[in-house]
């Protein structure tokens, strides 16, 4: 934290360790869970004409990714 958050070989540093903390081979950072959301549907395959579900009462940020994947979230 001294030499700051976006420090090319602390965010390296850090994806290796938390990969190998839960043993796995990979460990990526995101900038915000919108964008870690969004990347997490797009690996399971979500796109036009799926529905996802998401809380009644929610940020925009919950369906937000849905919507750019063209699904449809549904409460």
């Amino acid at each position: 934290m001294r030499n700051g958050w976006y420090n090319y070989n602390y965010e390296e540093a850090f994806q290796k360790e938390f990969a190998a903390y839960h043993n796995r081979k990979y460990g990526i950072m995101t900038p915000n869970c919108t964008t870690a959301t969004h990347l997490l549907l797009k690996a399971l395959g979500i796109g036009d004409g799926d529905e996802v579900l998401i809380p009644e009462c929610t940020w925009i940020a919950t369906a937000a990714p849905v919507t750019y994947l063209s699904a449809t979230p549904v409460d």
